[in-house]
């Protein structure tokens, strides 16, 4: 009897093992696909498999701005996943873990003709080379902070600052006396820097002393064309030219985290929204009603751009295609605003659009190139 019994589940466990399944979980951001086919998932995560073991290789494919994690379950590690299975091996369970890629682009800014980012510490530009504003000089150490004017750029780096490019009215050659510089901007013919004594600014700015402004507990400092912004502990102090209006700050603002100078209108990013002020005559005053989560605020010649729950929205002038943000941007990290074009850094690259009539960033008419 004790025989028959065995023998009963012995057939019975043949019986229930003809298949057993391979189940793939994709946690998201990827792609994992057999090489018999069988699963691709994606879509397809689960697949049945009879009579021998065979070797299921799976291959993870991480998709744009993802990086492939690894495996675990009945795999490990971040090479081919090989499963044996068959009908007596059991079920078999394998997940493929992706993770979104944290940028590796930390700064990106653009002067008149040229652009440039700084990307695991290092400094590229490309654009025109005019007056050597693109020519990112080879001594550089661990820089940490960028910032471009019309036709200059700036640097901080283990050394201090340090800019090159045009130097007609002294922005490019920063004062001794600066100690651990953090903060960095370049407006057309000067560029400030904020370090342990509060805000210093060095170049021209015609008639109106730049060099020295009063601020306590400074931060978030922003340059354009004549103006300058910063943030302190009594709100957002400007100075400068008052052609435009820049220097007659809101009274409205409330607790101001962002400000941005352009031509000669500036915006800030305060617990309300945004607020825009200066001059308004194409637009770049008239902020969208409908923003959720505005951030990286950035104010232009004629226009603004910032972003918002992961998409680039600009208004403005639309001069040159400027505001005419791609729709092929996949999630927008920073935007830069130029003379004649604007650039985003995403998680496919970088991205710029507008005009530039020696193609130096952009192409005519809303074409768009890939920086470097």
């Amino acid at each position: 009897m004790l025989d028959k019994i065995k023998t009963g589940f012995l057939f019975l466990s043949v019986l229930t093992l003809t298949a057993c399944q391979l189940d793939v979980v994709n946690e998201g951001g990827g792609r994992v696909t057999s090489e018999t086919n069988k699963i691709d998932c994606g879509e397809v995560c689960s697949a049945d498999y009879s009579g021998s073991n065979v070797i299921e290789v799976l291959t993870a494919t991480a998709d744009a701005g993802y990086e492939f994690i690894g495996w675990s379950d009945a795999c490990a590690g971040t090479d081919l996943c090989a499963v044996i299975i068959g009908s007596k091996t059991g079920d078999k369970l394998v997940t493929a873990t992706f993770e979104r890629k944290a940028s590796a682009i930390s700064e990106l800014v653009s002067g008149h003709y040229h652009a440039c980012h700084l990307r695991n510490s290092t400094v590229e530009c490309w654009g025109r080379n005019y007056l050597s504003a693109s020519e990112v000089p080879e001594n550089l150490v661990n820089p940490s902070a960028l910032a471009a004017g019309s036709n200059h750029t700036c640097a901080i780096d283990d050394n201090g600052v340090q800019c090159w490019g045009s130097d007609k009215w002294g922005q490019s050659t920063p004062p001794e006396g600066i100690e651990n510089p953090r903060e960095i901007a370049a407006g057309a013919r000067a560029t400030c820097v904020l370090d342990d004594y509060g805000v210093t600014c060095f170049g021209d700015n015609g008639s109106v002393d730049i060099s020295h402004v009063p601020f306590t507990n400074p931060r978030g400092i922003s340059a354009g064309t004549n103006n300058y912004c910063a943030i302190d502990d009594t709100g957002v102090v400007c100075w400068g030219h008052r052609f435009g209006g820049i220097v007659e700050v809101p009274e409205t603002l409330v607790n101001p985290r962002e400000v941005s100078v352009g031509y000669q209108h500036a915006c800030a990013l305060d617990d309300n929204g945004v607020t825009c002020w200066g001059s308004d005559a194409q637009g770049q005053l008239a902020v969208p009603t409908d923003l959720k989560n505005p951030t990286n605020l950035n104010a232009g010649y004629l226009s603004t751009c910032l972003i918002d729950d992961g998409e680039v929205i600009c208004w403005g002038s639309n001069n040159s295609f400027r505001s005419t943000v791609p729709d092929t941007l996949n999630n927008p990290t920073e935007v830069a605003m130029g003379y004649f074009n604007n650039c985003a850094s995403d998680d496919n690259g970088i991205t710029c659009w507008g005009r530039d009539p020696r193609e130096d960033i952009a192409t005519y008419e809303g074409s768009y190139v890939s920086a470097p």
